[in-house]
């Protein structure tokens, strides 16, 4: 039984021998050492595969290349999903609660999935805003309370950024 090294560098050669083949050829040359190995018989399996773009040929490892292929897969499936999540979240409006992943809290009126309203945000350290938003920040009337005191009055819309 060769080992996988050994496969790889026979792999190689077998490339290197076909960079002056044709696609066909190349095809065939595959399909012949595929039967005359059974298939997957040292373990690995690895192709030959005409680069077009770099103009060479590649050796493949078919089980990592299968592999890859399952975890694009199942990526994309996680994308779509948090796609059609975030989409959901994004068209809510009417009142609502929101927790962040740094311990804030917002329980108020959403418009498109952004605070925008009336609304309380309490903050890790303690700190809270109670008052109007619009557009995801604080803005118009509004009473701030931390540790260092009470702040009651009127909020721009580029007087503070959220975090």
């Amino acid at each position: 039984m060769a080992s996988i090294s050994s496969r790889a560098g026979e792999a190689d050669r077998g490339c290197e021998e076909a960079e002056s083949m044709t696609h066909r050829d190349r095809i065939q040359k595959l399909i012949e050492n595929i039967s005359a190995d059974n298939g997957a018989s040292h373990g690995t399996l690895l192709l030959c595969h005409f680069n077009k773009r770099l103009g060479l040929v590649q050796a493949v490892d078919a089980e990592e290349l299968l592999r890859l292929r399952e975890e694009r897969d199942e990526w994309r499936r996680r994308s779509e999903q948090a796609e059609e999540r975030l989409r959901r979240f994004e068209a809510f409006e009417g009142q609502g609660k929101v927790s962040y992943s740094d311990g804030r809290r917002y329980e108020g009126q959403l418009k498109g999935g952004k605070r925008d309203g009336e609304g309380r945000m309490t903050y890790s350290d303690g700190g809270v805003y109670e008052g109007q938003w619009e557009d995801d920040e604080r803005a118009g009337v509004g009473r701030w309370t931390c540790s260092d005191g009470v702040y009651d009055g009127q909020w721009k819309l580029t007087n503070v950024k959220e975090m």
